[in-house]
């Protein structure tokens, strides 16, 4: 593989999106059978045209049929949107400024494309927002006097390949140094220094869960709300009543929690306060009152229907009714991450076990009832968790750098099944959205390895091949069989393979096979080998020959 084209490998495989039926973020739109079998990812950068000294959009189209793991790439470059090189703008990146003792001096230039692929109203989309960043240093202090930057937001439409510009801002950002008194370890005391930060013009972000990205303006106070898809305001609030999402993860960690009308207290909408009330905005623009948890003494409290979940040294559900109190995670375990399945039903607490052991603990909001313990496959605890589904979750071991030994994780955290995602994949599993098959009911997400035989590629009808926590490579039998033309019959507990005059025997009781749906899933590379073939990893897949 050439250096560009593993550049762009690595950089695509960072934004997928698998598309499928009735997904729970696409408001229940069902897509065409032609977008049910694909992955698609959306990933957008820039041309530099060094002759006219512009930065031309680009956006690189990645598909990976589903059912086959074929890939497929394209380029789509937009000359006519063109745009002149921002102030700053350096090919060579951090090399004006230099350091002078504890401080710097000069300035340097970074450009930064946050962008996602998502699903709005069941058609696929993505946006990229570009932030140059100009930083100037006075060779006074170790951080930058100012920072200057400029944000351009696109928004890429798949199914017709156009590429619109949507908004534009810049802002200043202003840091005043001033020092305060310290302390040492001895009592000495000393001044330290620190900063404060002013910041004019405008800002732009983006929430798309909510189809929504806002424009923050320090001259007027005010935030714009704006629609992705058409591009129309559709809200204008005072910046500072802008209260964030009502999310899981600002209850549990900023203590921003609400209580409304529903009967589990977080839902990700937008929160804005408003004469004085609080109100939540869904899906449909509609504002509903909602009232502000009091989280005095540090305490958070989420609502799970007759329910509330409370953090103490445990965590406890608490019957409104009743006022019954019941623990849910071990004492004096310490719950590190606590994560809510996006129907709001499955509740995952983890915290190490007495033998030191990362562990999953599932609870059923509904039922109120643990479901299992599951223990991790690596002592790095999560990071970067996503969801894609309502009962398949996936994270990245946390680690200072990715060796290849370590993969992202899948978890079915119903039928306590783990896999792993090989590492022709990606930074962050967060980096992209994958929109859940309910209909096939997948127990995992990893996308799809490519298994080739006499040049045609193995097409998966179930569960396409996945890499098991052994680090075994799995294939449906009967989908492998098929591809090589191979005879099957059931034998008591065994399923055998035949080719010609070799067979290959699978024990159903075997702890490295799986048995779901009816399905048989089974350790490729052992019944290859039985049935006299060669089995090799290559680039583009695995071979069989």
């Amino acid at each position: 593989m050439n250096s560009k084209f593993a550049l762009v490998l690595k950089s695509i495989l960072a934004m997928i999106i698998l598309v499928s039926t009735l997904g729970i973020r696409t408001n229940d739109k069902v897509y065409s059978a032609v977008e049910q079998k694909k992955v698609i990812g959306l990933n957008f950068y820039y041309e530099d045209n060094i002759e006219k000294q512009q930065l031309v959009p680009t956006v690189t189209v990645y598909e990976m049929d589903y059912s086959t793991g074929d890939e497929t790439f394209k380029n789509y470059i937009f000359e006519n949107m063109a745009f002149p090189y921002p102030d700053g703008y350096s090919t060579d990146w951090n090399v004006i400024r230099e350091y002078t003792g504890e401080a710097m001096e000069g300035e340097d230039y970074n450009l930064f494309i946050d962008n996602q692929t998502v699903v709005i109203d069941g058609r696929v989309y993505g946006y990229g927002l570009y932030q140059n960043n100009k930083r100037i240093y006075s060779a006074k202090h170790p951080f930058a006097d100012s920072e200057h930057i400029s944000e351009r937001l696109y928004f890429f439409d798949y199914a017709k390949k156009e590429l619109k510009l949507l908004r534009t801002a810049s802002h200043i950002n202003k840091n005043r140094f001033y020092p305060i008194p310290a302390w040492d370890s001895e009592g000495n005391s000393f001044y330290s220094e620190t900063w404060d930060t002013t910041t004019t013009g405008t800002t732009l972000s983006v929430q798309s869960n909510n189809n929504t990205y806002m424009l923050d303006n320090t001259a007027t106070k005010q935030m714009q709300f704006y629609s992705l898809t058409d591009n129309t305001t559709y809200l204008t609030v005072k910046s500072e009543d802008y209260l964030g999402t009502r999310d899981f993860s600002s209850c549990t960690r900023s203590y921003d929690c609400y209580f409304g009308n529903d009967s589990v207290s977080v839902n990700n909408n937008l929160v804005i306060q408003k004469n004085g009330k609080i109100y939540e905005m869904n899906r449909q623009r509609q504002l509903f009152e909602i009232k502000q948890i009091d989280t005095s003494g540090e305490r958070w409290k989420i609502q799970f229907g007759d329910y509330i979940l409370e953090r103490q040294q445990r965590l406890y559900m608490t019957n409104q009714k009743t006022k019954q109190k019941k623990a849910i995670t071990p004492q004096n375990a310490y719950v590190r991450e606590i994560l809510l399945s996006p129907d709001r039903r499955y509740l995952v607490s983890e915290f190490s076990n007495s033998q030191g052991k990362r562990v999953y603990s599932v609870y059923d909001t509904v039922a109120q009832k643990k479901i299992r313990d599951i223990e991790l496959p690596y002592t790095q605890y999560p990071s970067d968790v996503i969801w894609h589904s309502n009962t398949v979750l996936e994270y990245t071991p946390f680690t200072s750098s990715r060796p290849d030994y370590i993969k992202d994780v899948h978890i079915d955290i119903l039928k306590g099944i783990i896999t792993k995602e090989d590492n022709k994949a990606f930074d962050s599993p967060g980096d992209y959205v994958i929109v859940p098959n309910l209909i096939q009911n997948y127990f995992t997400y990893a996308r799809p390895w490519k298994i080739i035989y006499k040049e045609k590629s193995v097409v998966y009808t179930n569960q396409p091949a996945f890499l098991g926590i052994n680090d075994l490579l799995y294939c449906s039998i009967k989908d492998l069989a098929t591809a090589l033309g191979a005879g099957i019959r059931i034998e008591g507990r065994q399923v055998i393979v035949t080719l010609k005059n070799k067979q290959a025997t699978v024990d159903l009781d075997s702890k490295d096979v799986f048995v779901q749906n009816g399905v048989v899933y089974a350790p490729v590379k052992a019944i290859v080998f039985k049935l006299g073939l060669q089995y090799v990893r290559r680039e583009e897949g695995i071979i069989i020959e």
